[in-house]
């Protein structure tokens, strides 16, 4: 059983590109069946692989689906959520690419399980989020929290009013992780996940 990753793209570009892809992904969702046999239905990554010249999905790393997919009302914007196995699909995103070359296309991926976190964004154009915490506490009824920040002053500032009621917290990484591990301690029933989205390609 794999952990699954979640990865939200947003494609920008030439109109008519976008409202092409956006129909082939439609066409897909509205067939009786899947094009192509798999274990996860119509919008298996595979069957947009195919669709895209790929005519053996089966030696393609496509393991994942589309969770939704939705046109901007100006036709500038796809956005598209895909839950895949362990990463973000990187060979069927550059596949893309390669047949759409007039679009540009930004991705964030989430894999908590082996605490992976990936960007394409570099600008952060799209996806301005450089940090995220995910944070359990049972003592106070399974309270479950998740925050995404710009920068380190804005997640100090979170944990410092959400978590630790006003007590003092520093501002750089090794700090926040030190307050973090230190409240853990003294409080059974904690845990969290404090990571920055590294940039990839």
């Amino acid at each position: 059983m794999p952990n699954w990753c979640t990865t939200s793209y947003v494609i920008t570009g030439d109109k008519k590109t976008l409202r092409l892809f956006n129909r082939k992904l439609s066409q897909l969702r509205n067939r009786k069946g899947s094009l192509r046999p798999n274990g996860f239905g119509k919008l298996w990554c595979g069957n947009v692989a195919y669709l895209l010249g790929e005519k053996d999905p089966a030696h393609f790393s496509c393991r994942g689906e589309i969770n939704e997919f939705t046109l901007s009302p100006d036709g500038l914007r796809l956005d598209v959520s895909v839950m895949s196995a362990w990463v973000e699909l990187s060979e069927l995103r550059k596949l893309v690419q390669e047949k759409y070359p007039d679009v540009s296309i930004f991705f964030i991926s989430e894999e908590p399980g082996c605490c992976v976190y990936e960007t394409n964004d570099h600008a952060g154009e799209v996806f301005p989020e450089k940090f995220i915490l995910e944070w359990f506490e049972d003592s106070k009824s399974g309270e479950f929290l998740t925050g995404y920040f710009k920068s380190l002053d804005e997640a100090s500032e979170f944990i410092f009013e959400t978590i630790l009621d006003g007590k003092p917290i520093g501002k750089t990484r090794k700090e926040i992780i030190a307050t973090l591990d230190a409240y853990q301690e003294s409080h059974p029933g904690v845990s969290y996940i404090f990571e920055e989205f590294s940039i990839v390609d």
